[in-house]
């Protein structure tokens, strides 16, 4: 799937969670152990900006979103469907990093 194509199916997913979304047993123990509220993940992620996308390979991305000020969660998305996605894993990183690659690029 083309990486504009994913962000569209990505955040309509995550606009309807209840019938899009799976959450991998990974991704809900990852949440647990790194002390992150799915909830509040997932809110989160309703009208969030990406903030960049990887592919790793066919239909499955590794996706940055805010979380909080100063932190994002890179979350790994498996594409099962046009109407429906895996999240897989997170993890979470300071913002301060990806700001400081953003600037490396410029």
């Amino acid at each position: 799937m083309e990486v504009d194509k994913a962000i569209q199916t990505i955040k309509r997913c995550f606009n309807k969670p209840k019938k899009k979304l799976v959450l991998s047993r990974h991704f809900q123990d990852q949440c647990k152990e790194r002390d992150l509220d799915v909830a509040g993940i997932l809110e989160r992620c309703k009208n969030c900006k990406i903030l960049g996308i990887v592919e790793q390979e066919d239909d499955l991305y590794k996706v940055w979103i805010k979380y909080t000020e100063d932190t994002d969660v890179i979350v790994a998305i498996k594409i099962l469907s046009k109407e429906k996605i895996k999240l897989i894993t997170i993890f979470p990183q300071k913002s301060e990093r990806r700001k400081r690659n953003e600037k490396i690029g410029k």
